[in-house]
């Protein structure tokens, strides 16, 4: 293993040329760990009262969302196995464990009138085995998974969403703000309010995705306001995990640079910029605006952030929890306004897909956050910056990963760069997943686990795969060789 892991460093740092990895050790207090979410691993559906979510909607009786129509039902059974999973956790090494409350195991209804005493049990005893174990817990407020209910109520296109979400953090605040440091309110908006909108049908696009965004805000500036009162006691941190994929221009055009720097605005600098800077970038601000009034509107696409909402988004982020996975190619599409109004036509770019092969892939997604990392720090004036979620997968179950080895020893040479060569404040590494899981839209197809789960065993049976040794020694040793 030690070899194979120095092979794959060699040939990765040999490619870079301009820095020796291997000549550095991440600082002590710099914290590895590995990343789920409630809803892709727990299972234990209707569970101890668990209440119904969008998500058990979305794969009990939509179905089609789903490429394997498989569900979450069962998935890992984390539920029933939360002395498996904190000794595999304790294998890997990691200093932290980042998952997600399922709010409907807390608010079967989403509601404050109805609390489940079976939910509240559940976590409380897996925050105690974790710190037990020497691990920090990361929670994850909202994974996407809110209550069937409140999305029949109209979801992130109500305005009340945000009261909603307050009320449920708060008491996640009162019950386990002494033992969690670190919070993350809502996983991925940017994911959230177009990846998730794209697949529903008769909902107007160009304005959806913007609603959506508007009420994101809102609610995590609500819960920002919520932690306030106990910051004093818990000294605890709250981000976002917001999402973006690197973007290199096409060519060296003026144009498809341009495209690109938009692109980053409209995907990353949508959410980050006002909790960072106090409101949307000026590109998106602008741009929709024109768009809108060509295409025969009397007012923007994008609506406006309350006066009051502006003051207090501006500063509501303890550090940019920041989600990156794949690399894209980037050209313009010169100004062209279409008739109907869409969220990509308003980026005024196009994205390629880039048909590289598996070695060059992985070179180019380890210098792809490298890029990514010196644009926040340029933009948002050297935050603290922590990777919630990176991660490599694959379509068929494979103990033997070399390519996702290559891929965690890649980004974590390109991770010392940018600590040491261009002093990024980058203080902490989430690996998606820990486990294979359940993949969203892509069901159990999609496999990004440093632990083989087999779906098929009754009993959900665990393998460590080659990445998870990669990984564990990586953490223990501080280095890469």
């Amino acid at each position: 293993m030690e070899l194979t892991i120095f092979i794959i460093a060699f040939c990765y740092i040999q490619r870079t040329l301009c820095f020796d990895a291997t000549l550095y050790k991440f600082p002590n207090d710099f914290s590895f760990g590995v990343a789920t979410s409630a809803y892709q691993i727990e299972g234990a559906w209707n569970v101890s009262g668990k209440g119904y979510s969008y998500w058990d909607y979305i794969t009990h009786e939509v179905k089609v969302v789903v490429e394997d129509g498989s569900t979450g039902d069962v998935a890992c059974d984390s539920y029933h196995k939360t002395d498996v999973d904190i000794a595999l956790l304790k294998r890997l090494g990691v200093n932290h464990y980042r998952f997600s409350i399922a709010w409907t195991r807390i608010y079967p209804t989403g509601m404050i009138n109805n609390i489940s005493r079976d939910g509240i049990a559940y976590y409380d005893n897996l925050i105690n085995k974790l710190l037990d174990a020497g691990i920090k817990p990361w929670v994850t407020i909202y994974h996407w998974d809110h209550p069937y209910g409140i999305q029949r109520l109209g979801g992130w296109f109500q305005p009340k969403m945000a009261d909603y979400i307050a009320d449920y953090a708060d008491l996640l605040f009162k019950l386990y703000g002494d033992r969690v440091k670190t919070w993350i309110t809502i996983n991925e908006p940017y994911s959230l309010c177009v990846n998730a909108i794209n697949v529903m049908a008769y909902i107007p696009k160009g304005f959806a995705e913007y609603m959506c965004g508007q009420n994101v805000l809102r609610a995590h500036v609500a819960i920002w306001r919520v932690y306030q009162k106990y910051r004093s006691t818990q000294n605890g941190k709250l981000s976002m995990a917001f999402n973006v994929q690197a973007h290199f221009p096409a060519t060296d055009s003026p144009a498809d640079i341009e495209a690109a720097e938009r692109l980053n605005q409209f995907a990353f600098g949508w959410f980050v910029n006002p909790v960072v800077h106090g409101n949307y970038p000026k590109v998106m601000i602008d741009t929709i605006a024109s768009y809108s009034e060509k295409q025969g509107f009397k007012e923007s696409r994008l609506p406006p952030l309350s006066p009051e909402d502006l003051a207090d988004l501006k500063g509501s982020c303890d550090f940019i929890g920041l989600n990156t996975y794949d690399v894209y190619l980037v050209s313009s599409n010169n100004g062209t306004v279409d008739v109907n109004p869409s969220y990509s036509n308003d980026c005024g770019a196009n994205i390629i897909d880039p048909n590289w092969n598996v070695s060059y892939a992985i070179h180019m997604k380890a210098k792809g956050l490298g890029v990514l990392l010196n644009w926040i720090k340029k933009n948002y004036n050297n935050p603290e910056v922590r990777i919630t979620e990176q991660g490599y997968w694959e379509d068929a179950r494979n103990v033997f990963d070399f390519d996702r080895s290559a891929y965690i020893v890649a980004n974590t040479a390109q991770m010392l760069k940018s600590i040491y060569k261009d002093k990024v404040n980058l203080t902490a590494y989430s690996y998606w997943s820990f486990m294979d899981n359940f993949e969203w839209n892509k069901g159990y197809i999609r496999k990004y686990g440093l632990i083989d789960v087999d779906f098929k065993d009754p009993t959900r049976k665990r393998r460590l795969k080659l990445s998870a040794g990669t990984f564990s020694t990586i953490a223990s040793n501080r280095k890469l060789i």
